[in-house]
């Protein structure tokens, strides 16, 4: 997977580091104010997610707004796009992160009467997000 994505003409990147439990952390996507509002980091976003679930690779990232954008609406942007909060500790302290798994590494489990997943809530995190597709019925899930 390439570390850096760029569009020539408008001068935006986006900066990929490969960490050693094998995630990808986007470390930053920036698109300059003049070429703004174009749909260039959206451009660039997908194929950084193509290419991640060609390659079966989660991504990371810690939102951190620029340039006049609003938190919450950069953090709704990268949910649209499937990434969902985690928790993670590293050892020594708890952290927030926002992560998207490769497609590939999604699978469906089969429908078990014994299993009540909205108990353990988390079909609640799953619900709605376009990562998973339409909800599914239990003929279309893989055994």
């Amino acid at each position: 997977m390439p570390s850096v994505y760029m569009h020539r003409d408008s001068r935006s990147i986006a900066d990929l580091n490969m960490l050693d439990d094998g995630r990808v952390l986007i470390s930053r996507i920036n698109v300059p104010v003049r070429s703004r509002g174009r749909g260039l980091a959206s451009k660039m976003l997908k194929e950084i997610l193509r290419d991640a679930d060609a390659m079966g690779i989660t991504l990371i990232l810690e939102p951190v707004p620029s340039g006049g954008l609003d938190y919450e609406q950069l953090v709704a942007w990268y949910q649209r796009h499937g990434f969902m909060w985690v928790d993670i500790c590293d050892g020594k302290q708890m952290h927030r992160i926002m992560e998207r798994l490769s497609v590939g590494l999604i699978r469906y489990l089969p429908s078990d009467p014994d299993i009540n997943i909205e108990r353990v809530g988390f079909a609640n995190h799953i619900r709605g997000l376009s990562a998973f597709g339409p909800e599914r019925t239990d003929k279309d899930r893989d055994v």
